[in-house]
C-alpha cells in the first residue's frame, strides 16, 4: 500500500523542481459541499489540480520510473471513486467558472 511516506520516497526520485506537495491527499475523507460557489476553496478542485501538477511534473512518455510512480499514485492515493467524484463535482459545480480557474 502506498502511504504518504512512500509518496515522498517516490518523489525523491524526481528533480527538486518537480516535487509537488501531495499533503492534500493525506485526508481523502473530506468531501466538497453540495453547493460549492468558491472554486478557490473547493477541496475537489484542489485535489484535481494537485494531481494534474503532479502528472505534469513527471516524464510519463519516456520514463518508466515516472510511469510507475504515477500509476502507484492513481492506484493507491487518488483512486477511483474519489477521482471520479471530484471530476463529477468539478463538472457539476464549476463548469461555468472554467475560464476563471
Amino acid at each position: 500500500m502506498l502511504t504518504m511516506s512512500s509518496l515522498k520516497s517516490d518523489q525523491s526520485k524526481l528533480s527538486p523542481s518537480s516535487v509537488i506537495d501531495l499533503s492534500i491527499f493525506a485526508n481523502t475523507e473530506q468531501e466538497p459541499p453540495e453547493e460549492c460557489t468558491d472554486f478557490k476553496l473547493c477541496i475537489a478542485l484542489q485535489r484535481l489540480l494537485c494531481a494534474l501538477r503532479y502528472y505534469t511534473s513527471l516524464n510519463i512518455c519516456t520514463n518508466n520510473d515516472h510511469q510507475n510512480i504515477f500509476l502507484n499514485f492513481t492506484n493507491e492515493v487518488y483512486k477511483h471513486p474519489l477521482l471520479v467524484q471530484d471530476f463529477y463535482h468539478f463538472q457539476k459545480q464549476h463548469n461555468q467558472q472554467i475560464y476563471q480557474i
